[in-house]
């Protein structure tokens, strides 16, 4: 066994390159700062994308916006300053096989 790692070494030895002695040079660049806190949306710029939505449900601090599609159901949660906290996918009332795609197309304008 000690002669099959030995051999080895030897094989990887003999194929390591010499380094160059003189690297270049990088100049060092500002870090890019991001923020910790993901961007926030807000219910007028969800309305302008959007548009309307079909049922708004408020239940102070808090409101849901609705969006209906023919395959699934978009909901939309806000919290009391009007900003979106969450959002879900859920099965039309029709029976329609839930497929989320439309509401995931939907929900991805917002990005």
């Amino acid at each position: 066994m000690r002669l099959f790692f030995a051999a080895v070494w030897l094989l990887l030895t003999g194929c390591v390159t010499s380094v160059p002695e003189d690297l270049p040079v990088v100049e060092r660049t500002e870090p890019v700062v991001r923020s910790s806190r993901p961007p926030v949306l807000k219910a007028d710029y969800v309305a302008e994308v959007l548009g309307e939505p079909a049922l708004k449900r408020r239940e102070t601090p808090s409101e849901m916006w609705v969006y209906a599609a023919k395959t699934c159901v978009l909901f939309v949660y806000f919290n009391a300053d009007g900003e979106v906290k969450h959002m879900d996918i859920g099965e039309p009332s029709n029976k329609a096989p839930h497929q989320g795609r439309e509401c995931l197309i939907m929900a991805g304008k917002l990005r």
